[in-house]
């Protein structure tokens, strides 16, 4: 499915006005803890190097090596990248230069990643995900921090940022035609909990906060990392989640990431399966 500039405009102009009041609430709410300024500087670095870095990537993947990756789906990925990864904590220089090393090469990676690593032009895994979960392995390697999603910017002040998605996935989330995915994934999801005897007051919580709606609506059903078939797309929200909440069980890190990851791949084993060949035969008069 391709999909039309204004589609892309949409979505990156929404991430960046969702970013914008995710970090308003976050600068406030620091303010009056005292923090405001040191807060203000450390958001300013970690949106300046993800950018910075990432749309220098961008631009040296496409003057030096005659990559034409669209300049928005560069946007997009990096918004997310700066909304799922925290901030730097502090001012201290050691710490915040590990924060803000760590942000660039998650940055520098996942822009690569999207302009070498594919199968037939396509990504087999989402490449945030992808960037995340090689990020949380590679990051200890290094000698850096762990790799901490916090999803800072996803969930904020409870309903307002619940309102902000809902809106999106009944607005501009509709010429995606992932809905299937969608719905497939947040039924199967309560089911496994319930199956799996979760506490009512977390699936209250899962279900009424901006988290799960945002994993579904931007990383799950990332276009050219998910089913398009209806059938497909129903058996793929399946699968997702109920990957994720197995992984859950077992203890594993990052297992939201996991999930989108095993399903990113058994969609690609599906997808570039070799096809039967027909054999023709000729019958001659």
């Amino acid at each position: 499915m391709k999909f039309n500039l204004s589609v892309l405009q949409k979505t990156s102009l929404f991430l960046l006005v969702y970013l914008l009041i995710g970090t308003y609430f976050v600068v406030t709410q620091n303010i009056l803890s005292g923090n405001g300024a040191m807060i203000i500087v450390n958001l300013a670095l970690h949106f300046a190097v993800i950018l910075g870095i990432g749309l220098g990537t961008h631009y040296a993947c496409a003057r030096f090596f005659g990559k034409k990756k669209i300049f928005l789906n560069a946007i997009i990925s990096l918004l997310l990248l700066a909304m799922l990864v925290h901030y730097p904590l502090s001012l201290a220089g050691g710490t915040l230069g590990q924060s803000l090393l760590t942000s660039g090469l998650l940055a520098f990676m996942m822009i690569a990643y999207k302009n070498f690593l594919e199968y037939k032009n396509l990504p087999l895994v989402n490449p945030l995900v992808f960037v995340l979960l090689l990020g949380a392995f590679l990051l200890p390697i290094l000698g850096l921090p762990p790799l901490f999603v916090s999803w800072w910017a996803a969930d904020f002040k409870g309903l307002i940022s619940l309102a902000l998605v809902l809106l999106w996935l009944l607005t501009w989330f509709r010429p995606w035609r992932k809905f299937p995915s969608l719905l497939a994934f947040l039924l199967t999801n309560l089911i496994m909990l319930l199956l799996l005897g979760s506490e009512s007051s977390t699936i209250s919580y899962m279900y009424t906060h901006a988290t799960l709606y945002f994993l579904a609506g931007f990383m799950l059903t990332e276009p050219k990392t998910s089913p398009a078939n209806l059938k497909e797309q129903i058996i793929y929200g399946v699968v997702v989640a109920v990957v994720i909440n197995l992984a859950r069980v077992i203890g594993l890190p990052q297992a939201d990431l996991i999930g989108i990851a095993v399903g990113n791949l058994a969609y690609a084993a599906y997808r570039f399966r070799p096809k039967p060949q027909i054999m023709q035969t000729q019958v001659n008069a």
